[in-house]
């Protein structure tokens, strides 16, 4: 029962939040924070433990500014790590050496949530509307949700002042569920849901409309465009390590 009503509370503080947010959300301070620096967005897939290396090497020849979400990964030791789902942020904030990165955090995650899960309070808030409206960027405010926290990373790193983004780790589910393999690289589920598949080959049409989206917003701005470097279902972004190093 106690948890019951916790978990209600939660909610009606998340649409409090909601309703409040357009008058909350301001210019972020890390707006051109760095400015023409590359930067390496680490998504979850599979495909991050079998390229560890190649990544590694990335990182260290091109000097990229690494943001992780979710899960975090010790070794890629990114520069960011970031959570935009409350659920996410209780199911992995204990993985996360928050004195060795710097926190993003949405600011639809409750307050007392944070305060429950973590003892420092110099984590920074995601500047963005939390709604499904089509990609832009307006004073370093990102107008949507982005629909998936790998994506709105990327956002994040267009804010940031970005010169060159590059993806890992975003797969894609379609053919991970299909060949009945692990969705994320850390940890062994194979979904066999039916409903939970189907959810998910829905939230990979829209990864393919954000993507898009941000791509031509980031093209359009910086003459430049997306790269994903591990194997991915977005081939049109798909570039790997050997072509760029």
């Amino acid at each position: 029962m106690y948890k019951d009503i916790k978990n209600i509370l939660s909610y009606v503080y998340i649409f409090y939040l909601k309703k409040k947010a357009y008058f909350k959300i301001k210019s972020p301070d890390y707006k051109n924070r760095h400015k023409n620096k590359n930067f390496l967005i680490v998504g979850g897939g599979p495909s991050i433990k079998s390229h560890e290396k190649e990544i590694l090497n990335f990182i260290n020849k091109k000097s990229c500014i690494v943001i992780s979400v979710n899960n975090y990964n010790e070794i890629l030791n990114p520069t960011y790590h970031m959570f935009s789902n409350q659920k996410r942020f209780k199911d992995y904030i204990t993985s996360v050496k928050i004195n060795r990165v710097k926190l993003l955090l949405s600011p639809y995650i409750p307050k007392f949530i944070i305060k429950k899960n973590i003892k420092i309070t110099n984590y920074e808030e995601i500047m963005y509307i939390n709604n499904d409206t089509n990609f832009d960027i307006k004073k370093g405010i990102i107008q949507s949700n982005c629909r998936t926290v790998t994506l709105l990373a990327v956002a994040v790193s267009i804010v940031m002042g970005a010169k060159d983004i590059f993806i890992v780790g975003m797969d894609g589910y379609k053919n991970l569920i299909k060949s009945n393999k692990p969705l994320h690289y850390y940890g062994n589920y194979v979904s066999k849901d039916k409903e939970f598949n189907e959810h998910n080959f829905n939230l990979e049409n829209l990864n393919e409309k954000y993507l898009k989206q941000i791509n031509d917003y980031y093209n359009l701005n910086n003459k430049n465009n997306i790269k994903i470097l591990t194997p991915t279902v977005h081939e049109k972004y798909y570039i790997p390590f050997e072509k760029i190093i």
